[in-house]
Order: structure tokens, then C-alpha cells, then sequence
């Protein structure tokens, strides 16, 4: 897990598929209140593959990284983050770039 400026980046097992622990640290984030909430981002770190948007984590707010390693998801997660922090805009941002 490494963290940006107001985002959390998991690096995930293939697919990114959390582990339990990380499913708890994501619930406990869950709790904070919206506005003080940090974005949370799915990325592998497997060699390759893709993180796609599954409907568990669509519920907790949380980006996938597509197939973006952690570290690139990391810059490319600070970068977007100057320009919103909303969930959907920040999906469409990664689906992009």
C-alpha cells in the first residue's frame, strides 16, 4: 500500500483482489466521514494484467488502476487528484490516460 497526497494505492494480488487484511483497512476507511475520506485505488502487482472495475469495491469508492502497476498509479493518481476527487471522474481519467 503506499500512499499520495489525499489517495491510498493498493497493490493487490493479481486482478487486485484484496487480501483480508487489506479488505479491513478498507472498511475501517469506509467509516471515515466523505468529506475527509481519502481516495482508494486498486492496482497489481502481479507482472501484468488488467484491474477492472468489480461491483465490491465500486460500492466502497474505490478506482481501479487498470494496468498500471502501483507506482504509476500512484503519480497518475496525485496528478488527477488536482483536478477532482470524485470517484467517476477519476475512473474516467484512468480509463484514459
Amino acid at each position: 500500500m503506499t500512499t499520495g497526497a489525499q489517495g491510498i494505492v493498493f497493490a493487490a494480488g493479481g486482478a487486485g483482489v484484496l487480501s483480508s487484511a487489506e479488505q479491513e483497512a478498507v472498511r475501517r476507511i469506509g467509516q471515515v466521514p466523505p468529506n475527509s475520506r481519502p481516495v482508494l485505488m486498486m492496482s497489481s502487482r502481479v507482472g501484468n494484467g488488467r484491474v477492472i472495475p468489480r461491483q465490491e469495491y465500486d460500492e466502497l469508492g474505490m478506482v481501479p488502476a487498470d494496468n498500471l502497476n502501483p507506482q504509476e498509479a500512484r503519480v497518475l493518481l496525485m496528478m488527477a487528484l488536482t483536478r477532482t476527487k470524485v470517484p467517476h471522474g477519476l475512473r474516467r481519467i484512468f480509463a484514459e490516460y
